[in-house]
């Protein structure tokens, strides 16, 4: 902590309350938001190290904060790394591209927390996307630090949508497991008001199952016309090189995130049968886990619309259709 610290015109004073003392590595912090006398104000900060005689320290960590929810990086998110075992902070921002370059540090064990600190305040909160790895003593890469919510309690069931005739959409509290995949047997149907079982074909998470049923849908119309692997066109040949010519250089981009399944906060639930309309299921999936891995078990209600009325699609036919008389000719007058 620094107790004392003042200002006049251009300059900042900072003072420890014991004082500067021989032999030690100090390290001052300016955040961002510092506001002039013309209202102008800092958007970014500034970190002085500087030594009273201790050796200047050389460690410096490096990494990237990636958002898992969005799966992209996250600029400028808020690097926090904790000395061990003193548990001494040294906090940073990490660029535009979600990287980060923290340092120069002290020598010794961190633990690395990446924030997606939305409201700005240079603090985790409790309810901001995280993520949190140990580097040991000697090593300088942090590698990928995939943030994302914790949340110590079980999802629960925020809605349940038809969708169609066999399928509806379960919502829930809270981001899923990626890696957790629920059998059948997991999710429970009984028709109301008797309690009558109804059978259940699957239930996953909404990406995967997107992923089956399009692929299902799009697999036969995938085989491409005879002709259309033919002659490519002119333009997509390759331009040809005089003799002694080097090929242009290509934009070197950074180094590619390793591929982690989307998070999602959606269960699909699949029926052999289609739903009878007007009905009302009670729905019970156990053990669904959080993306922090807390599991819980979920209920909520299925509720199938009714079937549109008989007269009002008759109406709506009648109206587009068209009398036979409109349409025949109209006898011309003799000249």
């Amino acid at each position: 902590a620094v107790p004392e610290v003042s200002w006049r015109r251009s300059r900042i004073t900072v003072r420890p309350d014991e004082g500067w003392r021989p032999d030690r590595v100090y390290r001052v912090e300016l955040l961002p938001g510092v506001t002039d006398l013309r209202r102008n104000r800092s958007r970014e900060g500034a970190v002085i190290t500087f030594s009273t005689g201790a050796p200047a320290p050389q460690t410096r960590l490096e990494g990237i904060v990636v958002d898992w929810s969005g799966n992209r990086p996250a600029p400028a998110a808020l690097v926090v790394a904790t000395l061990l075992p003193d548990s001494l902070a040294y906090r940073g921002l990490a660029d535009s591209s979600g990287r980060f370059s923290l340092g120069p540090l002290p020598a010794g064990e961190y633990v690395v927390s990446g924030v997606l600190d939305e409201n700005r305040n240079f603090r985790g909160d409790a309810r901001e996307a995280y993520d949190t790895a140990r580097v040991r003593a000697g090593t300088t890469a942090v590698g990928e630090l995939w943030a994302f919510v914790h949340d110590t309690a079980p999802p629960r069931i925020r809605t349940v949508t038809v969708v169609d005739s066999v399928s509806a959409t379960v919502e829930l509290t809270q981001d899923l497991d990626p890696r957790q995949r629920l059998g059948a047997s997991a999710a429970t149907l009984r028709l109301l008001p008797d309690s009558s079982p109804v059978p259940v074909l699957s239930v996953l998470p909404k990406p995967v199952d997107d992923s089956l049923h399009q692929r299902a849908t799009t697999l036969p119309d995938s085989a491409a016309p005879s002709d259309s692997v033919g002659r490519a066109a002119p333009d997509s040949q390759p331009a040809r090189l005089r003799p002694g010519a080097r090929p242009a250089r290509q934009a070197q981009a950074g180094p590619a995130l390793s591929e982690r399944p989307p998070l999602t906060d959606r269960l699909v639930l699949r029926v052999p049968r289609p739903w009878a309309p007007g009905a009302r299921l009670a729905l019970e999936i156990r053990g669904v886990r959080n993306i922090t891995g807390v599991p819980g078990n979920v209920v909520g209600t299925v509720a199938v619309p009714e079937r549109p009325a008989r007269d009002s699609l008759g109406a709506a036919a009648d109206s587009l259709g068209t009398r036979a008389d409109s349409l025949e000719a109209v006898p011309q007058p003799r000249r």
